[in-house]
Parts: structure tokens; C-alpha cells; sequence
């Protein structure tokens, strides 16, 4: 890792994982069922769940990704004490999804920009929308994997 310049250092490298085995409390993997804290997790490849998304309208996928995303920000809250009604806590979430492997998510002028998404951008809209209390806008691009989301009003 060191050496693909991914790390600067093997401290870097070795703090990085203690942080990743605690916050996936290592402990309760027990194959065939994975859990972090309450919520059981789903390996899965993305282009499986891309092909599914297909058969479902944009709208659909948006509703379902904010009533996931809700039970999604309870666990949040629970495990982690996360404030996620506060705009300082939203490198938190975006930091929990990019570990949970649903991309790079970063804030910029009112918008969020999410690259490398393995997540159709829909349901990543409505799990936004549940997790920072906020209502978006999903702008238009060119690439598959991109998705640029505008903040256009507070949850009511």
C-alpha cells in the first residue's frame, strides 16, 4: 500500500484498520450472518444491484432509499451517537457510506458530489435525504458512476 502511494506510512496503514475493525465491531462476524451493532449487512456486487434498479422507476428508488435511509440513521444515532441533525456531522455520514463502499461523497457550494458510486444515484438520493434531514435535487451528468446533488429545502 505504501509503495502504490494508497498509505504514506504502515502507522497510517495499521491506524486505519484499528479504526475500520472498530467501527465494524469485528466481533459479531459470524459468517453466514454479518452485523455491525443491530443492523445485519448484505454483500452484494453492484451491478447486480444496478440490473434490479432498472425494473424500478427513479421515484420508486428514491422513496425506498429514504425509508431504508431512515431506519439506516436510527442505527447511526444508536451505535455511533452521531448528531445528524447538525450540518457539521454530514463528513460522518459521508465518511460511514464511502467505508460501507457506496462511494466518495463530498460537499461543495449547496451540493453534494458523489463519484464512484456503486449505488444507483436515486436510492443514494433518498438515503441522503433520510439521513441529513434534507430535501434534494439530482442534477444531470454524464457519468454512470457520478452524481451531483443539489440541497434544495429542510425535511419537514
Amino acid at each position: 500500500m505504501i509503495s502504490r502511494g494508497v498509505k504514506r506510512s504502515r502507522k497510517e496503514a495499521v491506524l486505519e484498520a484499528l479504526r475500520f475493525y472498530q467501527m465494524f465491531t469485528m466481533e459479531n462476524w459470524h459468517p453466514p450472518r454479518y452485523q455491525m451493532g443491530a443492523v445485519r449487512l448484505v454483500f452484494m456486487n453492484s451491478e447486480g444491484l444496478f440490473e434490479v434498479s432498472k425494473e424500478v422507476p427513479s421515484d420508486k428508488l428514491v422513496e425506498a432509499g429514504r425509508r431504508a435511509g431512515y431506519i439506516l440513521r436510527d442505527h447511526l444515532i444508536a451505535s455511533f451517537g452521531l448528531k445528524l441533525v447538525e450540518q457539521s456531522s454530514w463528513g460522518d455520514i459521508f465518511e460511514f457510506l464511502r467505508n460501507m463502499g457506496w462511494g466518495v461523497f463530498k460537499r461543495a457550494d449547496g451540493k453534494i458530489l458523489a463519484s464512484n458510486l456503486s449505488v444507483p444515484a436515486p436510492l443514494v438520493q433518498g438515503y441522503l435525504e433520510a439521513l441529513l434531514s434534507v430535501r434534494l435535487r439530482t442534477l444531470p451528468t454524464r457519468a454512470p458512476d457520478v452524481a451531483i446533488f443539489e440541497v434544495v429545502g429542510e425535511e419537514s
